[in-house]
């Protein structure tokens, strides 16, 4: 698993490194819901958020893509991000 920002390595780890395996996780979840096709499971993050990276956090058109070897790539570009904490509305 891989993350860049604008091209630079932010995270890169493999599900090896999980404390709970994916198998384990889905046992876990099937047990109480029926998973179908197209069903996330969001498990966290590995190292290498912004935090570790002297608080490079997503600035506006910043691309991020996320890669998963043999499955593909996510690519997206951010939109509209305040430093401030406020969303463009202004709130």
């Amino acid at each position: 698993m891989s993350l860049t920002v604008d091209g630079q390595v932010r995270q890169q780890s493999s599900s090896a490194q999980m404390l709970v395996s994916v198998a384990a996780q889905i046992a876990a979840i099937t047990r109480f819901t029926t998973l179908n096709p197209g069903d996330l499971i969001l498990t966290g993050t590995p190292a290498g958020t912004a935090r570790g990276h002297d608080g490079a956090y997503l600035t506006d058109g910043a691309v991020v893509v996320a890669e998963i070897e043999g499955v593909g790539r996510l690519t997206n570009t951010i939109v509209g991000t305040r430093r401030d904490g406020k969303d463009n509305s202004g709130k």
